[in-house]
Order: C-alpha cells, then structure tokens, then sequence
C-alpha cells in the first residue's frame, strides 16, 4: 500500500481517493481484504485474476502479432448468449468481459472476434458459472447485410478510425518523452522516486485508455501502417529509459508486473 500511496500522491491524489477505488473494487469482487487498519492488505478474487490473466494474454498477443507480423488465418470465432433475467449481474459481467477480449456485437448476443479467443471465453463463462446459456462456433464465411470482404467487415465492426487517432495522440506524447529522457540520460540527470512514478503512471493510464479499445485484429484487417505498433514500441521504449534513468535502486514494485511481462514477451518473441 506504501507503494500505491506514493504513486497517487504523486500524481496528485490523496489517500482517501486510493481507498474509495480499493473499496469499489472490494465490492466488485475483484479484489479481497485480509487484513484492515494500517497494515491492510488486500489479494485478488478468483474473478480479479481472471482479469489480470486477460490483461496479459492481451498484451502479450499485442507484441505477438507486432514482432511477427503474421497474416490472418481468415477464421472468425463467434460467441452467443442467452442469460436469463435471474442471473442479470452474470450476464452484465459477461457482456462486458466479451468486449474486454476485443470481441464486437453483430446483434443481441452475439459477438466476434478475429482471433481464436476460445480458452478465455470458456474460463470467463466457467467463473461466472454460466457455461450452460453460451454457444461457440468458427466461421470463414461471415456476411452482416450484404458486407462479407473482411477488411470492410472489420471497419464496420470495430471503431478503427478512432482507435487509430488514439494512438497516434498517445505515439506524439511518448515521443516527445522519449527524447527528454534521451536528453537527460546524455547530461546524466536522474528521475526521483516522484517524477519517476508520476511519469510512469501517467504513460501507463494513457496507453491503457487506447488498448482497452483493442480489438487486436490481425494483419489484414488493420489499415497500414498500424499506429498501435508504433505506440507499443514507444511505451516500452520509454519504459526501459525511465528504469535507467531511476534514482532508486531494485525494481519498483507497483509496475513490476507489467515490467516483468514485457521482459517476458522480449524473450518469447
């Protein structure tokens, strides 16, 4: 907790704006207390683990696709639903994981995605205990209306426009980072714990406010050049400079895993 103190107050947030998030995430079964008063701790619930094993099995397909380039396979993975209004909380949890994995609605409970997204959508029907109401099925023949190229399927699916102008806002602030720190690294400065966190924080929310929106669609399916590359490369960039450039010593705990899954997905790829 000391760690994500010092986080938000540097970028600016009290205390008490950590603990009411924590707290929201404690209602939403994400995360679990184990202990209160100053020495609080909290682990993530089965459901929140699902969430951080998403994450990363996004972000590392991300630089996956990114370092090989690889074409589609031309297979799209449909998923549908039929919840019943008894398990409402289920299926709004559902819904919302669906489009976490990038998936896109086609009409009311049935969604898309390009890449084959079978484990994670049967780990999430598992959590949510409603395997029996979801139906999987793979097509190379999608049609909606009479669209069926899948180039001119993916821009009417997915608001690719907007995402690419997010990122190439989000690949303009990295760059102009990345040469201040370039800039400090050759007169020697060094970042203090509290720029250090700050600027980390910060290139973190604005990156993450882009890949949320990701559908991470194959090439293909993507204009070209695609700007998601160029910011990814830009974010991890930075990243390594802003480590060398750190004033403390040992790797700071709060990104650690987002530091060890980009050491991760170097090795892999």
């Amino acid at each position: 907790m000391t760690n994500l103190y010092a986080a938000a107050d540097a970028c600016g947030q009290s205390r008490e704006q950590v603990r009411s998030c924590i707290r929201r995430l404690v209602r939403e079964n994400i995360l679990e207390r184990l202990s209160s008063g100053r020495n609080a701790s909290y682990k993530a619930t089965p459901i929140g683990l699902t969430t951080i094993t998403t994450i990363h099995n996004r972000l590392f397909l991300a630089y996956q696709q990114d370092r090989e380039n690889s074409a589609w396979e031309g297979t799209w993975h449909l998923v549908s639903f039929a919840i019943p209004e008894s398990q409402r909380s289920a299926r709004n949890a559902f819904r919302s994981g669906v489009a976490a994995l990038g998936g896109a609605a086609i009409q009311g409970g049935l969604y898309v995605s390009a890449n084959n997204w079978s484990k994670d959508i049967n780990n999430l029907a598992t959590q949510l205990d409603i395997s029996e109401t979801v139906t999987s099925a793979s097509t190379s023949d999608l049609r909606i209306g009479s669209v069926s190229d899948p180039a001119e399927l993916a821009r009417r699916l997915w608001p690719l426009d907007q995402l690419a102008a997010g990122y190439t806002a989000f690949a303009a602030s990295a760059k102009g980072v990345e040469i201040m720190l370039r800039r400090a690294a050759k007169e020697n400065l060094k970042l203090n714990e509290h720029l250090f966190l700050a600027g980390a924080l910060t290139m973190a929310v604005q990156y993450q406010q882009c890949f949320a929106d990701d559908p991470l669609l194959p090439k293909g399916l993507l204009p070209c050049p695609w700007p998601g590359r160029t910011a990814r490369e830009l974010l991890a960039e930075t990243r390594h400079l802003a480590l060398e450039l750190r004033e403390s010593s040992g790797a700071p705990l709060l990104f650690r895993r987002f530091d060890n899954e980009i050491e991760e997905i170097e090795g892999k790829t």
